[in-house]
């Protein structure tokens, strides 16, 4: 928009001359405005071909001055239960929520105007949706946002909708649009595929007076999305809060050793404990299990000790069986030296050579023949060859 003292409307502009700022005259395209007509008054020119830029102004002039511009100026608005869509030329560009207005130049398109009750149906279709989320990005998607709630169901997942604080209907796999201007919209979405939970640093006593430090883990399924959304104000909290409690119960009726060694029963008696009380809340408990379990120094020492003396007992029958086996060993080749002077002399023989290679000297009397003929000195009839 332009103040200027002289002009001629062009085709695609239009005139509004004020005086005393209050909208006198409207001039057509190809009216030459005369200095003499415009010396005391103020003349604005509108481009046609454009959209309008300041609609509240624009608004105001309409409503003092409709039937001046009835002819070149279309205005829409809407109830407070209406919306409204907004084509050009057949081709969707724009939405307006309810109590609200639209203003165009009848020049520059031909303007189609759909409304909309809002309160009558909260659903929108999936044909509307996709006119809807095409204007998604332009002026008008902080309106949409207000005004519509959009929703995506992810596959193995469920959407519980209500509105108005009431339950509606399940909402399976897919993309979802609802008009929320005049009414609450509220969707809890559950996966139903199996999940996990944990529970971390649990401090606990066994009844043998051992202090541990655990993590449970713990597998479920949603088998009743109603009820678990609705009957429960958190059911991962619910769940959480009852396996804590089985497991203080477990623990605290357990030895050391059983917490240990007997992991199988902490599963079966927890899932069996919670069965019926988790199924009334649509819950299944699949399988719980210690993931880490820590002990006290002092505990750990001892478990230590005891394993060493394991360790060195193990050690200890290792050595007796070898022990035992050399004996055997001893009094197989004693049996067979008693019928064979031969072998008997050759394993004495054998045992001076180790005696022997301990000693630095030795004294010989008798000559070296002497020493030959008593260390070695054969029976000739013990003799084979």
């Amino acid at each position: 928009m332009k103040v200027i003292n002289s002009y001629t409307i062009a085709d695609h502009e239009i005139g509004f001359l004020f005086k005393n700022s209050r909208l006198n005259r409207i001039f057509e395209p190809g009216f030459k405005v005369a200095t003499s007509i415009i010396r005391e008054a103020k003349l604005e020119i509108h481009d046609v071909s454009k959209e309008i830029q300041d609609m509240y102004l624009m608004k105001l002039l309409w409503k003092e001055h409709h039937k001046k511009l009835s002819q070149y100026l279309g205005y829409t608005e809407t109830s407070n239960h209406q919306a409204a869509l907004i084509y050009h030329d057949d081709r969707l560009v724009n939405f307006i929520g309810p109590s609200s207005f639209y203003l165009w130049w009848r020049a520059l398109h031909e303007v189609t105007i759909v409304p909309i009750n809002v309160m009558q149906e909260y659903t929108i279709d999936a044909d509307l949706l996709a006119a809807l989320r095409s204007l998604k990005g332009t002026d008008v998607s902080k309106e949409l946002d207000r005004g519509i709630r959009f929703e995506y169901i992810e596959p193995k997942q469920v959407g519980l909708l209500s509105v108005d604080g009431k339950f509606q209907k399940k909402l399976t796999p897919g993309k979802y649009a609802f008009w929320q201007y005049i009414r609450s919209i509220k969707i809890i979405n559950l996966d139903l595929r199996i999940q996990s939970i944990e529970l971390k640093d649990q401090e606990l006593i066994t009844v043998d007076g051992v202090s541990l430090s655990l993590d449970l883990w713990g597998n479920y399924k949603i088998q009743d999305p109603e009820k678990a959304a609705f009957e429960l104000a958190d059911y991962r909290e619910f769940i959480q809060l009852e396996l804590q409690s089985q497991l203080r119960r477990f623990v605290s009726q357990s030895t050391l050793d059983q917490v240990l060694l007997q992991q199988d029963a902490l599963n079966t008696t927890i899932c069996k404990n919670l069965k019926d009380q988790f199924s009334q809340y649509g819950i299944e408990l699949i399988k719980v299990g210690i993931k880490k379990l820590g002990l006290p120094d002092s505990v750990k020492a001892i478990m230590n000790q005891v394993v060493e003396a394991q360790k060195r007992a193990q050690a200890n029958e290792f050595k007796r069986d070898d022990q035992e086996t050399a004996l055997r060993s001893l009094k197989r080749i004693a049996k067979e030296m008693e019928n064979n002077p031969l072998l008997l002399r050759l394993k004495e023989l054998e045992a001076m050579d180790q005696v022997s290679r301990k000693i630095n000297s030795i004294s010989v009397t008798g000559g070296l023949e002497g020493v030959i003929k008593d260390l070695v000195k054969l029976n000739p009839s013990d003799q084979k060859v």
